[in-house]
């Protein structure tokens, strides 16, 4: 279907799930090299080049030594207005990567930043247990020398489902569409 029905809906989707089983398998050097192929499509209808750009971020990640790089990607991705990937999504995988990237500083400003920007965010939660556990680390090892500001109103607990990307680019087209 991939192959014979490539620049149809059905053969783009094909493709992106292809994608996402090289990746399931740990073939995370094809499943990067795939997915960038169908992240450069350029179809305004088509959600499988936004899905894709942000399964590349997840991927780079996922690779050991390679965490600036996927907060290099994440970083790109948030500052793309036009994009249709959720905000909140990729600064959440920014703050994440600039975490396993040692940017413990720049990981508490991404997360502060999704909390503020997206307080009803199902990521809000986790940002925001994230934020306090660098805090803490940062008293211990920097004297606490920064502050960041956190809106007051996050502690209701939210519990949420694990979100895969494409179920939100789809709920947030649909939104736009109505």
């Amino acid at each position: 279907v991939a192959k014979s029905y490539s620049s149809m809906p059905a053969g783009r989707r094909a493709s992106y799930y292809s994608a996402l089983c090289l990746a399931e398998l740990g073939q995370l050097k094809e499943a990067e090299a795939a997915l960038k192929g169908i992240a450069a499509l350029r179809d305004t209808g088509a959600i499988e080049p936004a899905m894709a750009r942000l399964r590349v971020a997840e991927i780079i990640q996922q690779q050991p030594g390679r965490a600036k790089d996927a907060a290099a990607h994440y970083k790109t991705l948030v500052e793309d207005d036009a994009s249709g990937l959720p905000k909140d999504r990729l600064l959440f995988g920014l703050a994440e990567s600039l975490e396993s990237a040692g940017e413990k500083l720049e990981a508490r400003r991404a997360y502060a930043d999704l909390m503020n920007r997206h307080p009803q965010s199902p990521y809000a939660q986790d940002a925001r247990l994230r934020v306090d556990a660098l805090a803490t680390l940062g008293r211990e090892g920097e004297g606490n020398r920064d502050r960041l500001h956190v809106a007051d109103d996050r502690d209701e607990q939210r519990g949420h489902e694990e979100l895969r990307p494409e179920d939100e680019v789809e709920r947030r087209q649909g939104e736009a569409g109505q």
